[in-house]
């Protein structure tokens, strides 16, 4: 067992089998159970571990010497409180489960600058219905200045309109310089946007970002995926890819 690198956990896990065990190659660590002194103590003694994916809604307070190699975690706002900060995480992928307001939501992106290095990759999924999406997309891109890769999953923007929420996006754009994947979905938006318009809109994108490359729209479940190529309006050598899917 000593060459195990991932260990995928979905039921409660045993004092006398985990006790004293220890993986010296173990790199990524999942467990949807709940979170127990003996997840702890595992993962205390696994300083290797690079990607961490936990379910539950909270942890114990965790010293600096927690995971000091970490540079992915996906879970839920309150774990990714404790765990994110002193550590040099530069993926995070977040389960938003509950309402935030304008302030509460600027104060958890910002703290998640208190990583040890720049967040590079930032994933949401389930953004909660009233949350405002464009002060949280704001948020990221003030703190979040060398982003490479933006994906909201499942935004809550029902009555809002695609066109309302692409021309919001567009003025943000370009202070993700560096930005290369973006992705929006949502099923609940007012699809107001023609695939020309969306084609044009990523053009657009594509000049205020430079190294964009990859482009889903809010509208991905109205259309089957057919990886559109833009040759002749861009850099051949460089073509962007605008994904559609729906209409399954």
């Amino acid at each position: 067992m000593s060459n195990i690198t991932c260990l995928h956990f979905s039921g409660a896990l045993s004092d006398v089998i985990f006790r004293d065990v220890t993986f010296p190659r173990l790199e990524l660590f999942s467990s949807i159970d709940h979170f127990t002194p003996e997840i702890l103590k595992f993962l205390y003694r696994h300083p290797s571990i690079t990607k961490l994916f936990l379910s539950c809604d909270n942890i114990p307070d965790i010293s600096t010497e927690f995971l000091p190699r970490l540079e992915y975690f996906s879970g839920t706002l309150s774990v990714a409180k404790k765990v994110i900060p002193g550590r040099p995480i530069t993926d995070i992928g977040l389960s938003w489960r509950s309402h935030t307001s304008e302030e509460r939501t600027d104060e958890i992106i910002k703290g998640f600058t208190l990583s040890s290095t720049p967040i590079l990759r930032f994933s949401s999924t389930a953004l909660y219905p009233q949350d405002n999406r464009f002060f949280l997309i704001t948020t990221i891109a003030r703190y979040f200045p060398y982003l490479q890769s933006l994906q909201l999953i499942n935004l809550a923007l029902e009555g809002v309109s695609d066109r309302l929420f692409v021309n919001s996006l567009t003025r943000l754009l370009p202070s993700l310089k560096h930005l290369q994947h973006l992705t929006v979905a949502s099923i609940f938006s007012i699809h107001d946007m023609s695939e020309l318009q969306e084609v044009e809109t990523t053009v657009e994108w594509r000049r205020l970002c430079p190294q964009l490359n990859f482009v889903v729209f809010p509208n991905y479940l109205r259309y089957v995926a057919k990886g559109l190529e833009i040759t002749s309006l861009l850099n051949p050598l460089h073509p962007i890819q605008v994904l559609y899917i729906t209409n399954l």
